[in-house]
């Protein structure tokens, strides 16, 4: 019952030996899809869901590339399929490769820094499982919608003994999140907060920011984030970011682990460590 934090190029070994593959993710790159292609080459049993419906494609551009990828796929002897408007966007990125499951917040790309996980937990893989599989589940410490995600990690914060607490999002919202977070600096704990100052550009960001500086945090941006949260006794970590709660994303597919695991809090915490010191110093004028 433990999680590994790992790497892209652990996941892509255990991948090409793997006989049952079940993947979804936002949008895949083109080496990953070249990877599933040869898995299903192989013989391997691989289903892939990706979502059909991207933010920011007005021209349907990129929708229509998902589509190549999924023919491509379905080429190679991939159940592969685009989740329909009726369906959850899948903005979770996970992936069981026969009954290990395997967590990515970046869509699984070969170059960057996202953050792997390999989890071995027998009760998580089969509740991924379940809902890769369309039966909708979760563990104790495992969630897949941004809703549940968020609350989740919201709860971690409130739940962390005092101290400092460490949160990083790409962008922020008036929501659970920040609400925890002002709670905690309101009770006297020290939080260091880093965001990513380009995303952070609606009114419900810029409000957040603000409260959130106005109440004593401290803020730093930087680019390519991971979605964590660091107290002194567990960790969160996803692919969801802290933003508000809009009705339109609420059901969205993404995924959300607490751990307690003292191995896995101490490397979280240098990793964000390592991102602060070389961060820029903002404030919720700039965002």
């Amino acid at each position: 019952m433990s999680i590994t934090l790992s790497s892209h190029d652990a996941f892509v070994t255990a991948l090409e030996g793997a006989h049952r593959i079940t993947l979804s993710a936002y949008a895949l790159t083109h080496d990953m899809a070249d990877e599933l292609s040869a898995c299903g080459d192989h013989g391997a049993e691989v289903h892939v869901r990706l979502t059909a419906h991207l933010i920011g494609d007005a021209s349907g551009a990129r929708a229509a590339g998902a589509a190549r990828v999924v023919a491509d796929l379905r080429r190679h002897g991939v159940d592969a399929a685009l989740a329909s408007p009726g369906d959850s966007s899948p903005h979770v990125k996970a992936a069981t490769l026969d009954g290990v499951l395997w967590l990515d917040d970046r869509n699984f790309p070969r170059k960057g820094p996202d953050l792997v996980v390999r989890d071995d937990d027998p009760a998580d893989a089969c509740a991924a499982t379940s809902w890769l599989d369309g039966s909708g589940a979760h563990s104790d410490r495992l969630t897949f919608t941004k809703h549940d995600a968020l609350a989740q990690e919201a709860a971690a914060i409130a739940a962390a003994p005092h101290g400092e607490i460490d949160v990083s999002t790409e962008d922020i919202g008036t929501g659970a999140v920040e609400v925890a977070l002002r709670g905690r600096l309101t009770a006297g704990d020290h939080v260091r907060l880093l965001v990513d100052r380009a995303e952070c550009t609606s009114p419900s960001a810029r409000s957040a920011l603000a409260l959130l500086e106005k109440a004593g945090a401290e803020i730093r941006s930087h680019k390519a984030l991971d979605k964590l949260a660091v107290t002194g006794d567990s960790a969160w970590m996803g692919s969801a970011n802290a933003t508000y709660p809009d009705p339109r994303t609420a059901a969205q597919s993404d995924w959300g682990l607490v751990t307690t695991q003292a191995d896995a809090i101490v490397t979280l915490g240098q990793r964000f460590d390592e991102v602060w010191n070389a961060a820029s110093p903002t404030s919720s004028t700039q965002a």
